[in-house]
């Protein structure tokens, strides 16, 4: 059985999201609430290629600055830098409704708590702002690149 992002947000309460961005993203000062209960009214569609799956990593920020030199205290401060995407491609600038319906990775199900992907899931696809705002900036940057490309030629 695959378990979609839509799935899992049916089943959350806001007040637990709430606290976990709080946590993940303390300077995070955006309010999610009404994306929240939007996106769990949105309908169960098939997802358009049945190898794509959602998954979380977690990283230090700093792996590479980890030394023999540093102290264990150091190396407990270092933060940690979570990433979601799909295994075949970014998460960015693309529908939202696509990306709800989009299965899970079963190591991510094992890995992570549901209200943990929801909140990453809600920060991510939020990153460039609303849907409107993220096309916007999705039609900048493929501007951009089509000039640069013109001028490189």
């Amino acid at each position: 059985m695959k378990i979609t992002i839509l799935d899992i947000i049916k089943e959350l309460k806001w007040k637990d999201v709430k606290r976990a961005i709080k946590y993940f993203y303390p300077d995070d000062k955006n309010n999610y609430e009404s994306l929240f209960y939007d996106l769990q009214k949105y309908k169960k569609q098939p997802a358009k290629r049945n190898d794509e799956v959602i998954t979380i990593e977690c990283n230090k920020i700093n792996d590479f600055t980890i030394s023999e030199k540093m102290s264990i205290k150091d190396m407990m401060e270092q933060e940690d830098f979570y990433s979601i995407q799909t295994n075949k491609y970014s998460m960015s600038f693309r529908s939202w409704r696509e990306l709800i319906n989009l299965p899970v990775s079963i190591d991510t199900l094992n890995h992570y708590r549901f209200v943990d992907i929801i909140c990453h899931f809600i920060w991510e696809i939020t990153y460039y702002g609303n849907e409107k705002e993220m096309k916007k900036t999705g039609k900048e940057i493929s501007k951009t690149v089509k000039t640069i490309k013109k001028q490189l030629k």
